[in-house]
């Protein structure tokens, strides 16, 4: 709970608890609403799922109606009803990556259980997943980059079983893997040691639908906490900061005087005679400086609007509507075109109706034929964007890639020599050359040259 208070968190979801049967509790000013296995079937295998809510938390919790739901020993689930947005939470805690049948049908029935969970969410509220999920996500392949969306650049580790299942539903659900997506150092995005080779992974996340995205605005792990607590974990920290959209500024109409009854003799003797009762307020003490000048504005201000402002209806302008000679013109010069290109004989007639005007010149227009290699063509214009991706995330992550040019040396020609077949280039073609010649692929190779 101190540790709760620290760091100011308002809603914690909690792994791993090892609480029996489910409820609600109140410990030490915090709400307690958590899920676990029948006390009647005591075990010493990892169970149990909670989540914590502050004073603040518990209140608009209660306020909503105090809706949860204890699915599994492994998911619990709250909403929160916010003056724009439902909210609702997930507390989960996964199976550990399978090793085996029995394994693999608790990781499985875990996801068809969350999955459940998810169908029944409406699609307009916010629903945020966190907990345990044993799981490791990371960018195994090219081909798995372009795919999923849902992993974010700065992953750390390299997908495993529980990782895949973990993207699939991710990307089925339209959700992003938010601690992926904020760039932290090292030890702030991993949040479990490997007690058999040291190694430090991220298996806690947090999941949010794409359409909260940008509420999101930090994720990461806090190593302070876990060592007051005493369990391997470390505490991942996440703020929200719901953005709506800007309501539009409501402008005052300014109001224009007509400057031709200001002229006006008999105007302005109007205007001074409504004005005779307001100077009569200068001479009563009872009655503020600051409103006898509020008074005198606001009574000008009337006064001005009812006897010079400007009649739209008598000054108003009449526009012409502008015809359609441009339009009729362009239409003509269109269909001597069409005649002349198509040899078309009374055309006086055809084009009364322009639908039968256009199929009658659509007739002669031949269609060219698909090219033999546009699935070659296709392909290699995708690859292109991907290298293009990848050189910007390579740029990102500051890795620079190493040129030919930067290793070869110029001769007394000024041209390079090509390693594997000795062929002289200018430094225009020598990069293409060296990229395509198959004698010079194990230098490319040992020179790290892609």
């Amino acid at each position: 709970m101190k540790q709760l208070q620290k760091n100011r968190i308002q809603i914690a979801a909690l792994s791993e608890t090892c609480m029996y049967d489910s409820g609600v509790k109140i410990i030490n000013e915090f709400t307690w609403i958590f899920s676990g296995l029948p006390s009647v079937n005591k075990t010493r295998n990892a169970h149990g799922v909670a989540i914590c809510l502050d004073k603040t938390a518990a209140k608009v919790w209660k306020d909503s109606g105090s809706e949860w739901e204890a699915v599994s020993e492994r998911i619990v689930k709250i909403k929160l009803k916010c003056l724009f947005v439902n909210l609702t939470i997930i507390s989960i805690y996964s199976p550990v990556n399978p090793t085996n049948n029995k394994k693999n049908d608790d990781s499985q029935k875990f996801y068809n259980d969350l999955q459940d969970v998810i169908n029944r969410i409406p699609t307009e509220d916010m629903y945020i997943i966190m907990g345990d999920f044993n799981a490791r996500v990371g960018w195994n392949n090219q081909k798995q980059q372009n795919l999923s969306n849902s992993i974010g650049p700065y992953a750390v580790d390299i997908t495993n079983e529980n990782g895949e299942k973990l993207i699939d539903l991710s990307t089925i659900n339209n959700l992003i893997i938010t601690n992926t997506f904020f760039k932290h150092k090292l030890v702030h995005q991993t949040s479990w040691m490997h007690p058999g080779n040291k190694q430090w992974h991220m298996i806690d996340y947090t999941l949010v639908n794409k359409k909260f995205r940008s509420s999101i605005e930090d994720c990461r792990m806090y190593r302070k906490a876990a060592g007051a607590i005493g369990t391997d974990h470390h505490l991942m920290r996440i703020k929200i900061k719901l953005h709506f959209r800007s309501r539009r500024k409501l402008f005052q109409k300014k109001v224009v005087y007509d400057s031709i009854k200001m002229k006006n003799d008999n105007a302005l003797k109007q205007f001074q005679k409504d004005l005779i009762p307001t100077l009569s307020d200068a001479t009563d003490k009872t009655i503020s400086i600051d409103e006898k000048y509020d008074r005198f504005v606001e009574h000008m201000k009337t006064n001005a609007e009812k006897i010079l402002k400007i009649d739209e209806n008598k000054n108003r302008k009449q526009e012409k509507r502008p015809g359609n000679n441009g339009i009729r013109k362009r239409w003509e010069d269109k269909v001597k075109e069409d005649t002349e290109h198509c040899q078309i004989k009374n055309w006086r007639k055809y084009s009364l109706n322009r639908d039968h005007w256009r199929e009658l010149i659509n007739k002669n227009v031949q269609n060219r034929p698909v090219h033999q290699k546009i699935k070659e063509i296709i392909y290699e214009y995708k690859q292109r964007a991907v290298n293009r991706r990848n050189d910007g995330l390579a740029a990102s992550h500051r890795v620079t890639k190493i040129k030919v040019t930067e290793i070869l040396v110029k001769n007394t020609n000024n041209h390079y020599v090509c390693p594997g077949c000795g062929i002289q280039f200018k430094p225009q073609g020598i990069t293409n050359h060296v990229k395509a010649c198959i004698n010079a692929q194990v230098w490319c190779k040992n020179n790290k040259i892609k």
